[in-house]
């Protein structure tokens, strides 16, 4: 059975698969959640239809990672 799109969407945003938020706040929370993730071996996907979102979640986890492991640790991910 196929549903149309809006339909969809309103049952995962009741679901709680999609949120509506402010950008700067979505980008903070998910760039966290990727942080926490990643410490812990796992990863995190996080997909955003606006691009200037999907940049600006890039930088946002990239800074959050450097503040935690420090500049050393930043060398060593991206030898993996």
């Amino acid at each position: 059975m196929r549903r149309n799109l809006p339909a969809l969407s309103e049952e995962m945003l009741d679901r709680g698969m999609i949120r509506e938020t402010a950008p700067d706040e979505a980008v903070e929370k998910v760039a966290r959640e990727i942080v926490r993730a990643r410490a812990t071996g796992k990863e995190v996907v996080a997909v955003s239809s606006v691009h200037r979102i999907s940049e600006a979640l890039a930088e946002r986890v990239h800074d959050l990672h450097v503040e935690k492991m420090g500049r050393e640790g930043q060398a060593s991910s991206m030898s993996m």
